[in-house]
């Protein structure tokens, strides 16, 4: 049975993204973005104005629920109670520097364990709750495990931080540093040269899809890309190995190209068949022959005339032809993952 698509993604660990790649690739994939805060009046702060305005556009906040805090809860305790590396215990008089949540993330309860497992401070001045780098963005990791539920895809900024985390925890392969969404996207921007866009283009890509009468279209096609990304990605998560990640990713992008000559094709065989259409070249001729007939003193009429059984042919036909066409152009981009790159492709 195929997965429901997943269109909204949680960041975490912090309350404000902090990469511009990261917000790249959202902009690209998901209808929103919700960010973990400690309270539902909080309101995040973007120095830079671009990035506020992408968050603005697709940025919600997203208060833990209590059912969501207690089952944090449950697997924190279920961790802290294990036998876990020096890294992740919280020594005030040695550790260096430290990783502070809100309080109001988490229940009270969960901060009670923590602080007696040693893996979190007293609260500081400012009431957050230190730990440990490793600690923080462990159990951060599993408040937003738990915020996500089966709906929500989880995206983070800390990659090669969580990477390190795994790989203390599981024994198993080395895991990827990198996000596969931020390295999978690129494969594909690379096909129409676009990996250096700026974010503002984006932005501006997005807006055109929430404002315009086709705002619709371009949303259906953003889901077939996006469903197209996450079949990929599932399918490396199946794997472990490094080699088989880089085979999968060469064939994946083997693909996305041919689906995009596919669609150049077919667009092109869809225009030359509506250029030379019986409708739009018998009207081409009447429109000729009205204007001809005007320069040589004639009455101008409205440009008429006749197909082989009679039926009267006007600008209505090219119209109507002109609306032919935009329909089976529809049908044509709706089928293809790469249309929604094709049709940023050709914003500029």
């Amino acid at each position: 049975m195929r997965r429901t698509l997943m269109r909204t993604a949680l960041y975490f660990p912090h309350t404000e993204i902090r990469s511009q790649h990261l917000l790249k690739t959202s902009l690209l994939l998901w209808d929103r973005i919700e960010f973990i805060v400690p309270y539902p009046e909080y309101v995040p702060h973007y120095a830079d104005a671009t990035v506020a305005r992408a968050i603005e556009l697709m940025g919600v906040q997203h208060y833990p629920t209590e059912k969501e805090k207690q089952e944090t809860h449950d697997l924190v305790e279920d961790l802290a109670t294990r036998t876990l590396p020096d890294v992740f215990y919280y020594r005030p008089d040695v550790t260096h520097g430290s990783y502070e949540i809100y309080p109001q993330k988490f229940l009270n309860t969960t901060w009670k364990i923590l602080e007696e497992l040693q893996l979190a401070g007293a609260p500081l001045p400012n009431a957050d709750y230190p730990l440990t780098t490793t600690a923080g963005l462990s159990v951060m990791s599993i408040l937003a495990d738990c915020c996500a539920g089966e709906t929500r895809a989880r995206i983070t900024d800390r990659g090669m931080a969580y990477a390190t985390i795994t790989n203390l925890l599981v024994d198993t392969s080395k895991q990827d540093a990198v996000s596969p969404y931020e390295r999978i996207v690129p494969l594909t921007l690379k096909l129409i040269e676009a990996t250096s866009l700026p974010l503002d283009s984006l932005i501006k890509f997005r807006e055109r899809e929430e404002k315009e009468s086709g705002g619709h279209t371009l949303r259906k096609l953003r889901h077939t890309y996006l469903r197209r990304i996450e079949d990929h990605v599932n399918a490396l998560q199946r794997l472990t190995r490094p080699a088989d990640w880089a085979e999968l990713d060469r064939t994946f992008e083997t693909d996305m190209a041919d689906d995009l000559r596919r669609l150049e094709e077919e667009l092109g065989s869809e225009k030359r068949g509506v250029a030379y259409s019986k409708e739009i070249v018998v009207s081409a001729l009447a429109a000729a022959g009205t204007i001809w007939g005007a320069t040589h003193g004639l009455p101008l009429e409205i440009p008429a005339a006749f197909t082989a059984i009679g039926a009267p042919v006007t600008v209505g036909g090219i119209l109507s032809s002109h609306n032919k066409y935009a329909a089976a152009r529809r049908a044509i981009m709706e089928k293809h993952p790469m249309a929604y790159l094709y049709q940023l492709q050709n914003m500029h």
